[in-house]
């Protein structure tokens, strides 16, 4: 593939280049646009994220970095994790392709994925795609939990006593397990965009379980998951994250544990 900036024509090959062209040609957009003066603050923003990466603030763009930019522009899309609901079939059969054709990709860095989305995607839109994504994992996880025998009788407690819910050990253990993953720094923003949703809706699920028990776990889970919530995140850097990962996984241990011993 390769790109003319000056007269804005893209040659390519297959597929694969279509999408590298593509990024291509929308760094020379956010260049132009990002880097005016009277540059929306927003897309102002995103071309110095852009800009810092390339290491071009000082000079201008080289065709190296337009096929740098366009590469990685191509890797995000070939992930299939579409930025809106409307795009979800497109990011799809990309994905498809780039798997059955075995196009060259590499790991996206994590502080240009918000800009690639913003790319093609209206704020709206993507914030409307993380609360249908929350709302889905919640689906699932209730769907966890096995509805109680309708023929049972019911059994009379105590008014005193706090109805015992048992917690299913399926979120439980996954948020753990990928909380501990996410220590380690290899790992794509799309993990850590999924590790949000699994731990908030874990997080949310346990209060809601364990509203009526006094015990202090309907306050420590709603905190995190105001702390890991994909609609409206949380940002600090990825060494900032993961001590808290950390001490997550083990309150979720914690958590665990107990519910394994009432079991017994």
């Amino acid at each position: 593939m390769s790109f003319d900036s000056k007269t804005n024509t893209i040659r390519f090959k297959d597929d694969g280049d279509i999408l590298s062209g593509s990024g291509s040609f929308f760094l020379k957009l956010l260049r132009d646009v990002g880097g005016a003066s009277n540059a929306p603050k927003g897309v102002a923003a995103d071309w110095t994220t852009v800009a810092t990466w390339l290491g071009c603030e000082e000079r201008e763009l080289t065709q190296d970095d337009y096929q740098k930019f366009g590469l990685v522009f191509r890797s995000y899309v070939a992930r299939g994790v579409a930025p809106s609901v409307a795009l979800e079939e497109s990011f799809n059969e990309f994905a498809r392709m780039a798997r059955s054709e075995a196009w060259p990709v590499i790991p996206v860095p994590q502080e240009l994925v918000p800009v690639l989305k913003r790319l093609i995607a209206n704020d709206h839109d993507i914030q409307q795609k993380r609360a249908n994504d929350a709302l889905e994992f919640a689906t699932a996880l209730k769907s966890l939990n096995s509805p109680p025998s309708r023929s049972a009788a019911p059994v009379q407690a105590p008014e005193s006593a706090y109805p015992i819910v048992r917690l299913n050990w399926i979120p439980l253990v996954a948020s753990i397990t990928m909380l501990l993953m996410a220590l380690a720094d290899s790992w794509p923003y799309g993990f850590y965009q999924l590790l949000r949703i699994v731990v908030a809706g874990t997080a949310a699920y346990i209060v809601v379980q364990t509203a009526n028990r006094r015990q202090c776990w309907p306050w420590i889970m709603g905190g995190l998951a105001l702390l890991f919530n994909p609609i409206l995140p949380i940002s600090f850097t990825r060494k900032d994250w993961q001590p808290i990962d950390f001490g997550v996984a083990v309150i979720f241990l914690i958590a665990l544990i107990q519910e394994l011993r009432r079991r017994l």
